[in-house]
């Protein structure tokens, strides 16, 4: 992600740019896919975030000088200005894991959890869809299904809440 992505004005965070690669990397001004270009609130954690590593970056840029690389205004970067390879973070984050006893959960599982969070909290699935950027409601419906399942288990007292009121028609 680079910095003009984030308009702090509208309060908004527009995913149009990818990288990829292993042994080559290849930054492209588009998305994998036409679903994965798009425009998100900006909501205030995040915001604070992205200015705490702005802040961050000016503070690098001046101790490290003319050595200091920002060639692209990349957000997340080495203390130097070096862009993160796509990998790193993925490997950084199997690391901490494993360090916190807990190897199974990785990046992508937190994609997992983050929308089993927002369909907890009541987010309809094409909302969902759109902010993780899949091409398709039934992508989300897929590989969340299991989550919605043990939701439905767990929603007994729900049902039985909602229809006490009628209970004394079938007494």
């Amino acid at each position: 992600m680079k910095w003009n992505a984030i308009n702090y004005e509208n309060r908004e965070l527009t995913i149009r740019h990818t990288v990829t690669g292993n042994r080559t990397i290849y930054a492209e001004d588009k998305t994998k896919s036409k679903s994965g270009h798009r425009t998100l609130n900006l909501f205030p954690t995040a915001e604070l975030c992205f200015k705490k590593l702005k802040q961050q970056q000016e503070e690098n840029r001046e101790f490290f000088g003319d050595t200091y690389c920002d060639t692209q205004g990349y957000v997340f970067t080495h203390e130097d200005g070096h862009p993160y390879r796509p990998d790193f973070i993925s490997k950084k984050f199997v690391c901490a894991m494993t360090e916190f006893g807990r190897p199974e959960i990785t990046l992508h599982k937190l994609r997992y959890t983050c929308a089993s969070l927002l369909i907890d909290k009541g987010w309809d699935v094409k909302k969902v869809q759109y902010w993780l950027g899949d091409s398709d409601a039934a992508t989300v419906m897929n590989i969340y299904a299991q989550y919605m399942r043990h939701k439905s288990n767990v929603a007994e007292n729900d049902l039985t809440e909602m229809t006490n009121c009628v209970a004394d028609l079938f007494e």
